[in-house]
């Protein structure tokens, strides 16, 4: 699920939460180019519900942890694969949290935690299968 509405990355991270979801993981290339095709296509048509976002970004759920010295996906697990975008990530203005960069065919980018991006949210089948019985 691609957000309509921005928050910071603890915000969408909780917002994921509490519809049964977490933010997204990627862990193969094949993820990342789908997520890349489907987001380049929103941004010419996908409405924009709340005009406060400060990037065309889409965070996910990997972040850096300083005491461990290494990027982990927020299930603790630590990445076997990642597409973080050229010079990326440099940790400029103590970027801890990681987004799909617009500028860099949604490549990854790390980013500071209190930007408002829009966001995805992960689900798992059986989650999702519960929607289309309408409960």
């Amino acid at each position: 699920m691609v957000s309509p509405e921005v928050n910071t990355y603890y915000g969408a991270k909780t917002r994921c939460q509490e519809r049964g979801g977490i933010l997204a993981q990627i862990h193969n290339q094949k993820v990342q180019d789908i997520l890349a095709f489907y987001l380049s296509q929103l941004e010419t048509s996908n409405e924009v519900t709340d005009p406060d976002f400060e990037t065309r970004n889409f965070w996910i759920g990997l972040t850096y942890k300083p005491l461990m010295d290494s990027f982990r996906w927020d299930s603790g697990e630590i990445p076997t694969y990642s597409s973080f975008a050229f010079g990326q990530p440099d940790n400029q203005g103590f970027g801890n949290c990681v987004e799909l960069q617009a500028s860099s065919a949604f490549n990854w980018n790390d980013q500071r935690c209190k930007t408002r991006n829009r966001y995805i949210c992960q689900y798992a089948p059986e989650h999702i299968a519960l929607w289309e019985v309408g409960r």
